[in-house]
């Protein structure tokens, strides 16, 4: 820690708040007239910090990069009046990547803010989700499962068959706020997938969460809570730092099988298991909820 009384001019009453290990920049623009600036002083006053808003929580970042900023796509904004940001450690990266070569550019670093960011968004009811989600019959309806499981490919699918019908929200990694009154409420990402399918102007309550299996056959039904319960907590996205972090994701997972219905839905992949999925849903909204099971080969 810096001594602040070397920095301090003999009459100045200014002060500087504590940097702990996430932050990387002190903001003493307005304290130049008060205080004498040593040169890496200097240079860390050139640092930027960004702050966005995720499901009405505000987020603050600086960033290795200034590229990275380019890639939340407007979603994020250069903040002049705050003090703190987070950063993304480069041990990130590594942990993912193993090799050096590959860690440390913008891309990256834009990639690697999702798992800090939603380890912040824990701690107040919300979190970043691994899904895709789109806008239909008032709701938002999140298809999930692991990657390559064919999540993108329910969404063309539903674009060519109900493309009237519906709008993708996100195309993979939406924001979850748990309401009060037990509600789930989709919000917007700048984390939509490669193919960048979204639209950051949709907020909307969660009508259900689809957990996707690849299979031979198509099959549709009601998921019990024990059966999707370790999937839907490795679907939210977390740093499971230390036991605080695990805590928060433990909690989110809760909040998250009470407050929404989930389906299993076992697919080829093909036109029919979409249509199938969409007829079966349909079905039980306007039935309330009936629990029958349907399959086609």
């Amino acid at each position: 820690m810096v001594l602040l009384s070397m920095l301090m001019h003999p009459k100045a009453t200014a002060s500087i708040q504590t940097i702990d290990t996430q932050v990387t920049i002190i903001q003493l623009t307005r304290m130049r007239g008060m205080l004498y600036i040593p040169p890496f002083f200097e240079e860390m006053m050139k640092t930027n910090i960004y702050s966005g808003n995720f499901a009405e929580q505000t987020i603050r970042y600086t960033f290795r990069h200034p590229e990275t900023e380019l890639l939340f796509r407007g979603f994020i904004k250069q903040d002049s009046e705050s003090y703190h940001a987070m950063t993304i450690p480069y041990e990130d990266s590594l942990f993912w990547f193993k090799d050096p070569r590959l860690v440390d550019d913008a891309n990256t670093e834009y990639c690697m803010s999702i798992y800090r960011t939603s380890d912040e968004l824990l701690k107040n009811h919300r979190c970043i989700f691994h899904a895709a989600a789109i806008l239909w019959q008032g709701k938002a309806w999140l298809f999930t499962g692991d990657s390559g499981v064919g999540k993108t490919t329910q969404l063309k699918n539903w674009l060519e068959l109900y493309k009237d019908e519906m709008i993708i929200m996100n195309g993979d990694k939406p924001v979850l706020r748990y309401a009060e009154g037990g509600n789930i409420i989709v919000c917007p990402s700048p984390w939509k997938g490669k193919e960048g399918w979204g639209d950051d102007t949709i907020v909307a309550p969660l009508g259900g969460f689809i957990f996707l299996k690849q299979g031979e056959i198509n099959k549709i039904e009601r998921a019990k809570k024990q059966d999707v319960m370790v999937k839907m907590m490795t679907m939210i996205f977390s740093t499971f730092s230390d036991q605080y972090n695990v805590r928060y994701l433990c909690r989110m997972t809760e909040l998250l099988l009470s407050s929404a219905d989930c389906w299993i839905l076992v697919n080829k992949g093909d036109l029919e298991s979409s249509q199938l999925a969409h007829d079966y849903i349909l079905e039980e909204i306007k039935n309330g909820n009936g629990t029958a099971k349907r399959c086609c080969s």
